[in-house]
């Protein structure tokens, strides 16, 4: 009976997860990207053993570059669940800005509407510019494939990012059939460690899947395949040395008797070495953080009260290493209190991003107040090889009566400590009592055995 109990509540669980309606959501993965860079469209199909969808709109200034799908059995709300995910990639023909329309998307024989999106294409593809600069530098073989390490320039200042990308290229007109290693993973993560820099800080793309990228080097197009990328921030001047690399790959050959060969091709990159240039002298050298950055202020509060806590942000946009970037704490005065920030990073790509952060303002006199005069941020501004700061000029009307806080007449627990003698002892009364109670202690208990000794021998 039990046995049959158990069957029942797990057949009527099955018939309510197979009853349930699929869930689709979609999402992009960036509205501005930069040329070279990909638009993604990623669809999410869950609590669905089916992924049939029909084609993906066509985007007016990009051509599609490959659609992949991946599953996995995920548990939601208890349950374990179907979910797919189908991500189709555009990639930019040209700087511009683009209109995704609304569109009807057939997935799994129902009507999904795809919303409308304005994508913002800026710059150029700089990895195809630097092929088209240095392509008279690229060994290339017969077969019309090689292998490139980009080094986006050569000369740079202690703490500012190395971006590097090593890349597998091939024509598009190429039909041999290629294959990488299969032990990949561990070539991968060798060639990653050969190219890492003494003393410098990594951020470092994981790959976890090889896409073939359309791209055109001096008039002719090609696929690139990146296996490598990441961007280093050197701690230190002098030179750096990213070593030549090796990377075999097998192709597949089909003979008159329609039968295969197989032969392996060894590509190599060769050795490139950049110049740090130290920061020049400054107070705050060793701190500061070193890119191409520009402030947004969050905050739009134009009134306060004494009082009552305001939340202050602002953010930090451009590239530089965001995640040791730290502003000066703004001192405390007779007007506001400030507290440490909080903060949270967010990353464009390996090289650009932005960081927020959030202080807490207690507010303590009334009057007309620029919150610009206690906040700013210094950096080396690589564009004007020099040290910059960043200020914004942000009103704010306090009313309300003023507040004493104690917070600025708290006296250091060391202040004046140098001023104490140590050549006078001191009484330690509560050494003395504890000694003095455990001889009292002592002679009680003397007291009771000896009583008790007493009344036997009576």
């Amino acid at each position: 009976m039990k046995r049959l109990i158990f069957f029942l509540i797990i057949a009527s669980s099955s018939l309510h997860v197979q009853g349930q309606d699929q869930v689709i959501s979609m999402k992009i993965n960036s509205k501005e990207i930069k040329m070279g860079e990909i638009f993604t469209i990623i669809l999410t199909i869950q609590n669905s053993e089916k992924w049939e969808t029909g084609d993906f709109p066509e985007i007016v200034g990009f051509s599609k570059a490959g659609k992949s799908v991946s599953h996995a059995s995920i548990i939601k709300n208890g349950q374990r669940i179907a979910q797919h995910i189908i991500r189709q990639n555009y990639l930019p023909k040209e700087p511009g800005i683009y209109k995704l329309s609304k569109n009807d998307l057939v997935v799994n024989a129902k009507i999904y509407v795809l919303e409308e999106y304005t994508i913002n294409v800026s710059g150029e593809d700089k990895i195809e510019n630097q092929i088209n600069t240095e392509f008279s530098n690229i060994p290339i073989t017969k077969e019309d494939v090689f292998l490139f390490l980009l080094v986006n320039k050569k000369n740079y200042y202690a703490g500012e990012g190395i971006y590097i990308n090593l890349a597998f290229y091939v024509s598009a007109a190429n039909t041999t059939d290629w294959k990488f290693p299969e032990n990949l993973t561990e070539y991968l993560d060798k060639i990653g460690k050969s190219l890492i820099p003494k003393n410098a800080l990594i951020n470092q793309q994981n790959i976890k899947e090889i896409k073939g990228i359309p791209t055109n080097a001096k008039g002719k197009d090609y696929i690139r395949y990146t296996l490598h990328e990441a961007v280093y921030y050197p701690l230190n001047e002098g030179s750096i040395t990213f070593p030549a690399i090796s990377f075999p790959i097998t192709k597949w050959l089909k003979n008159k008797d329609d039968s295969l060969t197989r032969s392996t091709l060894v590509l190599s990159t060769k050795a490139f070495m950049v110049n740090v240039l130290p920061l020049p002298d400054h107070p705050l050298k060793q701190k500061v953080a070193v890119g191409n950055l520009s402030l947004q202020n969050l905050f739009k509060t134009r009134t306060a009260e004494t009082g009552k806590i305001l939340n202050f942000s602002f953010k930090i946009n451009g590239k530089g290493n965001f995640s040791t970037m730290l502003p000066e704490m703004p001192l405390s005065d007779e007007n506001f209190d400030f507290f440490p920030p909080t903060f949270q990073t967010s990353q464009n790509n390996l090289e650009t991003g932005s960081k927020t952060f959030t202080y807490k303002i207690f507010p303590k006199d009334s009057g007309n107040f620029n919150l610009g005069n206690y906040f700013h941020f210094i950096y080396f501004n690589v564009i004007k090889g020099d040290y910059d700061t960043l200020k914004f000029s942000h009103n704010l009307k306090v009313s309300g009566k003023k507040i004493k806080t104690t917070s600025s007449t708290i006296a250091d627990i060391y202040q004046n400590i140098e001023k104490l003698s140590v050549s006078e002892k001191e009484i330690d009364f509560r050494r003395i009592i504890k000694i003095m109670a455990n001889i009292i202690l002592i002679l009680m208990l003397a007291g009771m055995l000896f009583i008790f000794d007493f009344k036997i021998k009576s």
